[in-house]
Order: C-alpha cells, then sequence, then structure tokens
C-alpha cells in the first residue's frame, strides 16, 4: 500500500527560533521539493531508511512551505496511521562563510519523525483525510474545537502549483 500525506514542512519566517538553516520568505516562494522526481523522503533524516519521497511543494497562505508526498514504507505507514509519527521535518544543507553568513542552502531531504524541531510542522491529511485538528481558544475562557478540514479548505489549495 501506498499512503499519501499532505502536511507544513516549514513554518512562515520569523515563527522559529533563529537557525542558519531556516528559510526566508524569498527562498520559501523559490522552493520546489517536487522537482527532479521529488525530494527522499527519510525516517528520523537516516539516509539509509528512504521511506518515499515528497512529490510537490507550495507556498501556502501564511507563509508556512506546504508539502505532499507518498510513503511506500509499510512500518512507517502503520505508525502515521496509527498517530505516532506525524512530524515533518526539513533537512537542508548550507554553505557559509568564515562569519556564519548563509552563502547557500539546499534541501536535501524531506523526514518523517516524530516530534519536529520547528513548531506547527505536521502531516494534517493522509490518503484525503484530515488528521490534525487545530483548537482556538478566546480570551473569555471559551474554547471551539475546529476539525482541521473546515480550517484547512479554507486556507490550503487542493492542488500544489509546483508539480514534476
Amino acid at each position: 500500500m501506498v499512503l499519501s500525506f499532505r502536511g507544513v514542512a516549514h513554518p512562515p519566517p520569523g515563527t522559529s527560533s533563529p537557525d542558519i538553516a531556516n528559510l526566508s520568505a524569498a527562498e520559501l516562494s523559490l522552493t520546489d521539493l517536487g522537482k527532479k522526481g521529488g525530494l527522499p523522503l527519510l525516517f528520523e533524516h537516516n539516509s539509509r531508511d528512504r521511506i518515499g519521497r515528497c512529490e510537490a511543494s507550495w507556498e501556502g497562505p501564511s507563509g508556512e512551505l506546504r508539502v505532499a508526498g507518498i510513503i511506500n514504507d509499510p512500518r512507517i505507514e502503520a505508525a502515521v496511521l496509527r498517530g505516532k509519527h506525524h512530524g515533518l521535518s526539513l533537512g537542508t544543507d548550507v554553505v557559509q562563510d568564515h562569519q556564519g553568513n548563509a552563502l547557500y542552502k539546499d534541501q536535501q531531504e524531506l523526514s518523517i519523525c516524530e516530534e519536529p524541531r520547528r513548531q506547527g510542522c505536521y502531516i494534517d491529511t493522509v490518503n484525503g483525510e484530515v488528521v490534525r485538528k487545530r483548537r482556538r481558544h478566546s480570551m473569555s475562557g471559551m474554547s471551539v474545537v475546529l476539525p482541521a478540514k473546515h480550517v484547512l479548505s479554507s486556507l490550503w489549495p487542493d492542488k500544489p502549483t509546483h508539480t514534476h
């Protein structure tokens, strides 16, 4: 069985703790993880544990990097379906100068992980079904639970803009 997924691989610029590997708004807008047949999908950044591929990426409405991909490893499919591994982590190589400034960044892989380092980077849709919900709380103490499908359908396109 092949499992398809969608999610957030990188939050909007400025929302994560500072790190040279974080992408700027310009870098996010130019990122195409679906090029050349798709970026490898690994398990926990282990290059010997290739579990699928990232087939497409696009910039979401809040500036986040959205992705679509497939998992073709039965043990990881099962872990994702159980909710154990919904984290996404973008593996970025950085070349820097002697002062520590980034000269070049290149995305080498996308990983499925248990807990991502960057906040908000999770799989939210599996095989077309929403698997992640968003909870919003107001200052009045009332809380509303919205199904993620309601939130996502109004925010993200059905089809990515970069596909290969």
